[in-house]
């Protein structure tokens, strides 16, 4: 190593490396790693195996564990990998463009989702591209251009913070993510640690969503991340700020926000406060969830006082029933105690993000759901953290294949449900792996091959319930589906029709009986050649002399004839 450089403070791990392999004229990080025995993809999310990080004490003679404290490895070992999943940016980064104005650099805390601003200089980090809104790599921040326009990006105009409440939010973060906790009698989320303050920010966003920013300039509050699962800076920057400000002079500010959640429609405001009473078996959010409470009593009362003297409308809508699940109910005559979880903080819990899979889930007979006299319904803490291990499988770095939400994404049809995972699991015919320390079901890998297996299962099964659909039929026929439509016009295939629940779709299925007799029935030129033994040249022939017809008559691209026919036509040559 000729030249050996420092690492800067605050340096991301990745852009230290970067810095030291062009250092040394390098032509890229590969070719300067070649030996550690990581892949590219890897390093550049930050992270670095021991043997990485041991190479790189030798080459520059850097402590271990500063090299360590710089990667994101250090960032789970410290916070979990549940923290590292949901809050760091992978294949992305963000900038400070006044960091970056005496060469390209990147700070370790700039990878988080939280981080949104640059304390030093108090101004918003960059996502993207100032010029073409593409996204930034740490590869094109190293190299001090955008990839995609040449864009420099120390030429960026920085967006400086004026509102302190957002530079206040930011501190308290970043200090959090440090391990630096205040106590403050007049903010009650200042002396919360890193995971139950990210847990509260989650359950006030609910609140917040949809309303417009208390501060800074009056936009819509959104969720952190858009339709496309897209991660946006300026969401996260007044996100955070916004759910600070809701907890100073507690409870004020709090209660502003109640009264405007109060004002959206009663659907909208039941959700909403719904999912934000989530946080209530948490004992450290007790006496908030007490004073929420006693607030929005108060607020229904106000409202009542406001309506009473209207006359009521009666709802010729069916009552809702109050728990979505009818099957492993368990009531029990005791008031909850900690060992039991909603099912929201059980979604989380597993990784998969939704209630109702949670509800598909007991009503499979994987779990059971416990109701308490209050007519409230909880999971047993250990028994969901017990089916966690069961069905996650065994932890194994190097596992390749296909990812949980791959195969619920891309193999929907035939409707592969998160049930018929645990169901093959269960039976034996999928073997899950996670690679990635106490992962979640989100987490889990599955073999190519034994989803392929499990697909032609479940294919199978619904070609035995509701027949062959027109999409299998078009593949098996290897005929478009204008074909399709104009030999169900002729008579010559008849499908059965279902019609969907919601009486707006039609759909079409075969029964495989039928198109067996079909596939008999009518044959191409190259299928007749094989069968007769005959050279395809003497059927093309017999066509070309008006002695055997096309079938269906022009309907198809091919020639296609009836078995009958060329039976009928080699019977009297050969006689």
């Amino acid at each position: 190593m000729s030249s050996i450089i420092e690492i800067k403070d605050e340096e991301s791990l990745i852009s230290f490396v970067y810095r030291l392999a062009a250092k040394n004229f390098y032509d890229s990080i590969q070719s300067f790693s070649s030996t550690w025995g990581i892949k590219k993809m890897r390093m550049d999310n930050n992270l670095f195996t021991d043997n990485a990080i041991a190479e790189l004490h030798r080459l520059t003679g850097i402590e271990k564990s500063v090299l360590f404290e710089r990667s994101n490895d250090f960032l789970i070992e410290k916070h979990g990998w549940n923290f590292f999943d949901k809050n760091v940016k992978r294949n992305s980064v963000k900038y400070c463009p006044q960091c970056i104005q005496n060469g390209p650099v990147h700070k370790y805390l700039w990878m988080l989702e939280p981080v949104t601003v640059c304390l030093e200089h108090q101004s918003v980090l960059l996502d993207r591209c100032q010029n073409c809104k593409e996204k930034i790599s740490i590869h094109n921040l190293m190299n001090g251009n955008c990839e995609k326009c040449c864009f420099q990006f120390d030429q960026a105009t920085s967006q400086f913070i004026t509102e302190p409440t957002f530079i206040q939010s930011q501190s308290l973060i970043q200090n959090k993510l440090v391990g630096i906790l205040q106590n403050n009698s007049k903010n009650i989320i200042e002396g919360l640690s890193l995971e139950n303050y990210m847990i509260l920010v989650n359950s006030s966003l609910h609140l917040l969503k949809g309303l417009k920013s208390f501060i800074g300039d009056p936009i819509e509050i959104k969720s952190f991340f858009t339709k496309n699962n897209f991660y946006e800076n300026n969401r996260s920057l007044y996100n955070h700020a916004n759910v600070l400000w809701m907890y100073q002079d507690f409870p004020v500010n709090f209660q502003t926000v109640l009264e405007n959640v109060f004002q959206l429609p009663i659907k909208n405001r039941a959700t909403k406060l719904r999912s934000f009473y989530c946080i209530s078996s948490l004992e450290q959010f007790r006496d908030l969830v007490h004073e929420a409470g006693r607030i929005i009593d108060k607020l229904n009362e106000r409202m009542a006082n406001v309506t009473g003297a209207l006359p009521s409308r009666q709802s010729s809508r069916k009552k809702k029933r109050g728990c979505q699940v009818s099957k492993n109910i368990v009531n029990v005559t005791f008031s909850p105690t900690n060992d039991y979880i909603r099912r929201n903080e059980a979604a989380t819990i597993l990784g998969i993000g939704e209630r109702e899979q949670v509800n598909n889930i007991v009503e499979c007979g994987f779990l059971s759901l416990y109701k308490f006299p209050s007519s409230q319904y909880y999971l047993l803490k250990n028994e969901v953290i017990d089916f966690l291990k069961k069905y996650r499988g065994k932890y194994d770095e190097e596992i390749q294949g296909i990812s949980f939400y791959t195969v619920l994404q891309k193999f929907a049809n035939p409707s592969f449900k998160l049930t018929d995972i645990l169901k093959f699991i269960e039976n034996g015919l999928l073997t899950p792996h996670v690679n990635v320390p106490d992962g979640k079901l989100s987490d889990t890998i599955f073999s190519d091959q034994e989803i392929q297996n499990c697909i032609e299962i479940l294919r199978q099964r619904k070609k035995e319930k509701n027949g062959i659909s027109k999409d299998e039929l078009r593949r098996l026929l290897k005929v478009d589906y204008r074909t399709i439509i104009k030999l169900e016009e002729r008579g010559i295939l008849e499908p059965v029709i279902s019609i969907s629940k919601t009486g707006r779709r039609r759909t079409s299925y075969y029964s495989p009986v039928d198109v067996e007799i079909f596939q008999k029935r009518y044959i191409s030129i190259k299928v007749a050649s094989e069968r007769f033994q005959i050279p395809e040249s003497k059927i093309r022939k017999l066509i070309y002399d008006g002695r055997l017809h096309d079938a269906f008559e022009g309907l198809h691209r091919k020639y296609v004839f009836h078995v009958d026919d060329i039976e009928k036509l080699f019977a009297e040559e050969t006689g």
